[in-house]
């Protein structure tokens, strides 16, 4: 009868729903003929007991046992051994189908497994050159290789790959054994045994098969272990103890752990870079395999600059990920690769094409990742999902802390788990000093779901909220009391920097004191994350009240007050203020210090007697055995006050005393003190020793990649050149700092200076115009503007009123002031000056 399965005296009818044992019906109930029509549609796997109860009674919750009780029943109808139990993880059909008459193919079992060939390879291997050729070797001189990876990483295809091209230097080939449908550890010995056709007489089994294929020279590949290793581990060390001009290669997701095993870790393919154009993309394993399984469908896709971007991002996000990347590509062309991109957010509902001719647990990426997650132990499991609460990399430390719970799970067990994890290709490697783990995106997305699915989220991100405060906390007063370096201390938070906006993310719905308390350690490790550092302190302005723990106010308002700084004193000066009482009233005479700094610079100018009395507290405070890094403060407010009352000489002694400071610290020298030191020079005149300042703290960020910093250093180099009346260089430089600009909110002093630089290019009117846009990002923002910009923006409108005359000028600037930024940039590099 057509579309029916018959396995030794029974034929299953799904169309009739009908078990005929040698032709005549069987007594089933309907739940028994669904479980076993079930286990029999996914006899090539194990199938977990929940997703057994989800099919068999959709829509009702029942008991686990209803499910045993009718398992119990099949095998006292069918035999004891035609269901077996994996333990942990399910059941599976294991019973021989000698005819389906669906047209699937039979899978290969321990009794009757699929030929000793292997299956030759269909697809080109793609970006997997080095592993092969590095892998050859290896087998030319070592009998037992486990190639290990994820999965869907690709292992298998590059066993194929690898079996086909050195199946000629063994004198008896290569011999694949698929161990998927292999139930349990005692299923290896016949899969083996019947893949290379021997027999084997009773007793001993694993010393039986060693004996029989110790005449053979073979290359026998063992292919998804990572479910039976144990037995494979039995089979594979009897094997190659005896077995010596026989060669073995294994696939798996965990090692054997044999001390002659030979591993091979397979990575995902290498991804491009961000913000790769074409030509570099298309150098990317990750993008050629995306690009070439598109391609197979849709003849006509083009990777070009249209579609480049998202697709370097797509590969990415998929972790460089083979199976993944496949089943994106699938989906081609019905989605574009920037519609692929923006569904990655359903990464699991969308990635569910897989190859049909692979295992079932292929198909979907989620059944990818529950085949492996099913190969678990419960301790493993716990961690795995617990870990999904961080954010790009972690610590040792920090997972311990995370994923311990006392008694169940103790931080020695976490550690044993994590190591299973990185076997499992789950985790990273530990890499970097001091090492960090990181989930990749796939399975983090995976391990997500589970957690929220479990009952103790808000305890994991509890304790990963308090493991991230007490680091920022800690760090932030290292901070004031100048424990470490500036680049020590930033190193030691800035791999963190995700892991404390997660927390803060967390916090800002659960806790308010953590909140503030977390926020001055965190906005100091983003230092050059500009707009995250603005967020962290605009999310927990709203949450300061007088009521929270004084402490935690004073570390908060003094991170605010430095934050603001010369930028809009009106904003900092109270927080500056009162952060000095809080500290004075607990006794923090590092954080009075630092907050009186603040004071007196912002009084600077303004209040010569308020900025002297901070000046006078901050030496009565200041101890000599306290580290050159904090003393060095105190010096620095000195010259700023000196500037302040126009005394540059003096500002420009008491600056270098600061810098002996430094340097006494070991610094290599903090790149705010050069910016004001570059600032004092050119206020007193001295331009050349601005200008050749510059060029030297230039030379020092270009080897550090530090784009932000360095556009401060431009920003002065330029106005330095164009007071010396030096054009060339500032012209060559002004494009760049103006991009900077736009990028790092520092708009308003550099319109200052380009209007100047329009005058020296015969161009009054565009001066003028920048002028007034100059005066409405001021007002904008609330910055003071620095003497230095006042100057050049005073001697501009100076040279452009003798040139155009007040009325017009007025004019101008006015207009100006309405322009937006496009339209400033076009000005402000425009050949010719602006038309009437």
């Amino acid at each position: 009868m057509d579309g029916a399965y018959r396995f030794g005296a029974f034929e299953l009818q799904p169309s009739s729903r009908l078990l005929l044992k040698d032709g005549a019906p069987v007594k089933l109930g309907g739940r028994a003929f669904d479980l076993l029509l079930t286990l029999v549609e996914r006899r090539d796997r194990v199938v977990p007991k929940s997703e057994l109860l989800d099919l068999v009674w959709p829509h009702l919750v029942v008991e686990e046992n209803n499910l045993q009780v009718h398992v119990m029943a099949l095998r006292k109808l069918l035999g004891p051994r035609a269901i077996a139990t994996v333990p942990g993880r399910g059941y599976r059909f294991a019973t021989v189908i000698d005819r389906d008459t669906h047209g699937g193919t039979v899978p290969a079992s321990p009794s009757a497994p699929a030929g000793s060939a292997s299956p030759r390879q269909t697809a080109t291997l793609i970006g997997r050159d080095n592993d092969l050729q590095a892998l050859r070797d290896t087998l030319g001189t070592q009998r037992l290789v486990t190639l290990l990876g994820a999965g869907g990483v690709g292992k298998s295809s590059l066993a194929r790959e690898l079996a086909d091209q050195l199946a000629p230097r063994f004198a008896d080939g290569a011999v694949w054994v698929d161990l998927t449908p292999v139930p349990d550890a005692a299923g290896v010995v016949d899969a083996i045994a019947a893949a290379t056709r021997v027999s084997l007489p009773r007793g001993d089994r694993h010393k039986a098969l060693a004996a029989a294929l110790a005449p053979l020279q073979m290359l026998l590949v063992l292919d998804n272990a990572e479910h039976v290793v144990d037995g494979v581990t039995q089979v594979t060390k009897a094997v190659h103890e005896q077995a010596a001009a026989l060669h073995l290669l294994v696939t798996s997701q965990a090692p054997l752990r044999l001390a002659a095993e030979q591993l091979h870790r397979l990575e995902p393919l290498a991804l491009a870079d961000p913000d790769a154009g074409t030509a570099e993309a298309e150098a990317s394993p990750a993008v050629q395999l995306f690009v070439a399984r598109v391609r197979a469908s849709d003849r006509h896709f083009v990777l070009d600059a249209h579609n480049v971007h998202a697709v370097v991002r797509l590969t990415r996000r998929l972790d460089g990920l083979p199976l993944a990347i496949e089943m994106a590509a699938a989906r081609v062309p019905a989605l574009t690769p920037a519609q692929l991109d923006e569904a990655l957010r359903e990464r699991f509902r969308l990635l569910t094409t897989g190859d049909r001719a692979a295992p079932a647990r292929q198909h979907t990426l989620q059944a990818a990742l529950q085949w492996t997650h099913g190969l678990l132990a419960p301790a493993e499991h716990a961690v795995f999902r617990r870990l999904s609460v961080f954010v790009g990399s972690f610590s040792l430390a920090a997972a311990q802390q995370v994923c311990s719970d006392g008694p169940d799970i103790d931080e020695w067990q976490v550690l044993d788990a994590l190591a299973v994890l990185v076997d499992r290709s789950l985790v990273t490697p530990p890499r970097g000093e001091p090492p960090r783990y990181r989930l990749l995106d796939t399975p983090q997305a995976y391990a997500r779901q589970l957690l929220a699915a479990s009952t103790e989220e808000a305890r994991v991100r509890a304790r990963h909220l308090a493991v991230h405060r007490l680091l920022f906390e800690t760090a932030y007063e290292d901070h004031l009391w100048a424990r470490r370096p500036v680049l020590q201390q930033r190193e030691r938070t800035n791999a963190d920097g995700d892991n404390g906006l997660a927390a803060l993310s967390w916090a800002l719905a659960h806790d308010t004191v953590a909140s503030l308390a977390l926020a001055p350690g965190l906005a100091q490790a983003l230092t050059h994350r500009h707009t995250e550092r603005f967020a962290v302190l605009r999310q927990t302005e709203a949450l300061l009240q007088e009521d929270m723990p004084a402490a935690v106010r004073a570390r908060w308002q003094l991170n605010y007050a430095q934050f603001w700084g010369h930028n809009n004193p009106q904003r900092s000066r109270p927080h500056a203020r009162a952060a000095a009482d809080l500290f004075r009233a607990e006794g923090h005479a590092a954080g009075e210090y630092r907050a009186l700094a603040v004071v007196a610079s912002m009084l600077a100018g303004a209040s010569t007697e308020g900025s002297a009395e901070a000046l006078a507290r901050m030496l009565e405070l200041e101890d000599p055995a306290w580290p050159a890094e904090l003393r060095f403060v105190r010096h620095y407010v000195q010259a700023t006050q000196l500037s302040a009352a126009g005394r540059f000489d003096e500002a420009l002694a008491a600056g270098e005393r600061s810098m002996a400071l430094i340097r006494e610290s070991g610094r290599r020298g903090r790149l705010v003190h050069e910016l004001s030191m570059m600032y004092l020079e050119i206020m007193a005149g001295r331009h050349d020793d601005a200008i050749q300042r510059g060029l030297a703290a230039m030379q020092r960020l270009r080897e550090r990649v530090r784009q932000g910093p360095a556009s401060g250093v431009e920003l002065l180099l330029l106005g330095a050149w164009l007071l010396k009346g030096d054009t060339a260089p500032a012209e060559a430089m002004a494009p760049a700092v103006w991009a900077a600009a736009c990028a790092f909110d520092m708009q308003a002093p550099t319109a200052d200076v380009l209007s100047l630089l329009a005058m020296h290019q015969n161009r009054p009117r565009a001066a003028a115009l920048l002028q007034g846009y100059a005066e409405a990002m001021y007002r904008r923002s609330g910055a003071q503007r620095l003497e230095m910009y006042q100057r050049i923006g005073e001697q501009a409108l100076a040279q452009t009123a003798a040139r155009l005359g007040a009325p017009e000028l007025s004019a101008l600037v006015a207009r100006g002031r309405t322009l937006p930024e496009p339209s400033i940039t076009a000005l402000a590099f425009a050949a010719a000056d602006a038309p009437d």
